[in-house]
């Protein structure tokens, strides 16, 4: 996973929480590692199929 990816998405996350559009008991690094973790793998399942 490339860490520029991860480290966007938990700004993004973060912020989100500060204005509280997200739940405040979300853990932004860990919940950022998922997005990244399926979206890279539903690009892999893409590749696979074509």
């Amino acid at each position: 996973m490339l860490k520029w990816k991860k480290n966007t998405v938990e700004a993004a996350l973060k912020e989100m929480k500060e204005k509280k559009q997200l739940d405040s008991t979300i853990y932004a690094k860990k919940s950022a590692q998922t997005i990244i973790a399926l979206i890279e793998g539903g690009i892999l399942l893409m590749k696979n199929e074509q």
